[in-house]
């Protein structure tokens, strides 16, 4: 499963459950751990910031019709939403707020260490 694969679903998954608003970064994990380096420093200040105050312009350089020019968010919930996948085995994703993400002190995140500190763990 590539990251454009994961998007896809996790949009249907948003629109299907409808949570509070919030920004994501999203990782996929192929394995039982995930490297704290794969969400990169500018990830982890841009959720941190936009965990306060989020806005976001809207290109006018984008093909097609623009919906809307701007989008305003304030005080959004701000997530690391990992996909632990394991073809035909396993697809679970943790939501794992940037202030708990923040606080692991290891090199790498395990699958059970994720689902222990995630705000919210389901199937996809």
């Amino acid at each position: 499963m590539k990251e454009s694969d994961y998007q896809t679903q996790f949009s249907h998954w948003l629109k299907d459950n409808k949570p509070s608003t919030a920004v994501y970064e999203l990782k996929i994990c192929h394995t039982d751990r995930l490297p704290i380096s794969a969400v990169k420093s500018h990830q982890v200040t841009a959720l941190l910031e936009a965990k306060e105050l989020f806005y976001h312009k809207i290109s006018d350089a984008s093909f097609g019709l623009k919906s809307f020019d701007c989008i305003f968010l304030n005080k959004p919930k701000a997530y690391v939403a990992i996909l632990f996948f394991i073809p035909r085995k396993r697809k679970v994703v943790t939501l794992i707020t940037i202030d708990e993400f923040i606080k692991i002190k290891e090199k790498g995140l395990s699958f059970e260490m994720a689902k222990s500190i995630s705000e919210l763990t389901f199937n996809l």
